[in-house]
């Protein structure tokens, strides 16, 4: 009796989204379906399905919604955040490794470095940006005394050699974030990066 419950209900179940645009329903199997053709169905074993899959989460879920946050003056700490945590989970990715405890500042660090190609002899305003916004946002709830936002900011990251301070715009560090981001979508697409998309699939799949 507790067995056929069980299974009505798991039969009743409604569908489940995946990422805001695709979702799959009980009675379907495992099969994968887009909100707007319901009748095409996307086999989840191909990394092509994945990769949609991916683009639609990241997206839907965090950098578009980033992308709207731009219209409220005070929302340049949260747009920071979501990139902020968007660089670090991506770093799984290309990396096939989960981050550790201990870990994240460092992978963090080169992450920014790949992206805003920021001078080695600016490394101070690297580890002031991880230690003063990222730890400042993510444990205290507000960013350290050495970072300022501002939209008004002409680049995404300056360093203020004298004050030792880190002026960061939002909007504009979102905007490289998601250029980033298309860049290792498309990157990811060409079946010649084999290594790259073997990574992409590991980490997606655990």
């Amino acid at each position: 009796i507790i067995f056929i419950n069980i299974l009505s209900c798991i039969i009743n179940m409604p569908r489940h989204a995946i990422s805001p645009n695709f979702f799959q329903e009980p009675e379907r199997g495992m099969e994968i379906y887009e909100e707007v053709q319901q009748v095409v169905a996307y086999d989840p074993n191909l990394i092509e399905t994945k990769l949609m899959i991916h683009k639609d989460r990241v997206n839907g879920w965090f950098l578009d919604v980033a992308e709207r946050l731009k219209e409220d003056n005070e929302a340049g700490f949260v747009i920071l955040m979501i990139c902020l945590a968007h660089l670090e989970g991506m770093a799984q990715y290309r990396r096939e490794q989960i981050t550790n405890i201990g870990e994240s500042s460092q992978i963090l660090k080169e992450e920014l470095k790949r992206i805003f190609t920021i001078p080695s002899f600016h490394s101070r305003a690297i580890d002031i940006l991880v230690e003063d916004a990222r730890h400042g946002l993510f444990h205290d709830c507000m960013t350290r005394r050495r970072v300022f936002l501002s939209g008004q900011y002409l680049s995404p990251i300056i360093w203020d050699e004298v004050g030792e301070v880190v002026l960061i715009n939002p909007h504009s560090f979102l905007d490289a974030i998601r250029a980033d981001f298309e860049r290792f979508i498309l990157f990811l697409a060409d079946p010649e990066n084999i290594e790259e998309r073997r990574k992409f699939q590991t980490i997606f799949d655990r």
